[in-house]
């Protein structure tokens, strides 16, 4: 199932970004590029694609309904909805709070809002920023079906790892700001550590893929109003706040992170 996952994941996504990578960031102007250039928009949607397609045809019609119950699975202790709104928010504002205090200088957002808008702009990222796309790919299919053979922790690693890698295209396209010439190791660091906290409150909430999207749209939230990898001194402070709170949860948690067997 694993392996169905990728291959669909990758080819949809990579088919859909490749050829506008290669258009801005080579000489080539094939008229086939250019064409499948204009739906570059789609390749984020496949993680999810990939996850309905291989439920369908591995587990047929039971998996595809146990799939939407953990979508919707309210069965869950709530007090999970506190790290799940607030960790992101937390770790990547309060570089920026310490840059204050210090007086150094802050890092001006690129898109100064208005805050009676963040309710929308949270709504857009849940839907076309990552969250809905891709959720119940990483989570509800691979972490899930690694974490079956291995231990959670270590899939939480290799999810991390080939998450982070799937974005790959999209650091040769400039309309790709967040990646865009921009070094890939340092997405894949950051994906591999969070898929750590995502894989430790996706255990201890029942599989809740809508919490997983939520956590991952407090994510790109998170970094849409606190512009804090934009200065090397917040960037640094916010790894550090990462680092030491993945090492907190795998002590609190060992390596199971809430996996119940």
């Amino acid at each position: 199932m694993v392996i169905l996952y990728l291959i669909i994941t990758f080819i949809f996504s990579w088919a859909l970004w490749i050829p506008d990578a290669l258009l801005n960031s080579t000489s080539i102007t094939h008229p086939l590029l250019i064409w499948l250039s204009q739906f570059s928009n789609y390749g984020a949607w496949g993680p999810l694609v990939s996850a309905l397609i291989t439920t369908i045809i591995i587990k047929r019609k039971k998996g595809l309904i146990k799939l939407f119950k953990q979508t919707f699975n309210l069965n869950f202790n709530k007090k999970w909805l506190l790290p799940t709104l607030f960790l992101f928010p937390l770790m990547i504002g309060l570089p920026l709070l310490y840059l204050y205090i210090t007086n150094q200088p802050i890092p001006k957002l690129d898109e100064p809002y208005s805050i009676f808008i963040l309710p929308i702009v949270f709504l857009i990222i849940f839907v076309s920023s990552g969250p809905l796309q891709e959720e119940h790919g990483w989570r509800g299919i691979l972490q899930n079906s690694l974490q079956t053979k291995i231990n959670p922790l270590f899939a939480s690693i290799i999810t991390g790892l080939i998450w982070g890698l799937w974005h790959l295209p999209l650091f040769f396209i400039p309309e790709q700001g967040f990646y865009y010439n921009r070094p890939i190791w340092g997405l894949i660091l950051s994906t591999t550590l969070i898929s750590i906290l995502f894989t430790w409150i996706y255990n201890n909430t029942n599989k809740n893929l809508f919490l997983m999207m939520i956590f991952h749209t407090t994510y790109n939230f998170s970094h849409y109003i606190f512009p804090s990898i934009q200065s090397d001194a917040s960037g640094l402070i916010y790894f550090l706040l990462l680092l030491i709170t993945v090492c907190g949860v795998i002590i609190k948690s060992g390596i199971n992170l809430g996996l119940k067997k």
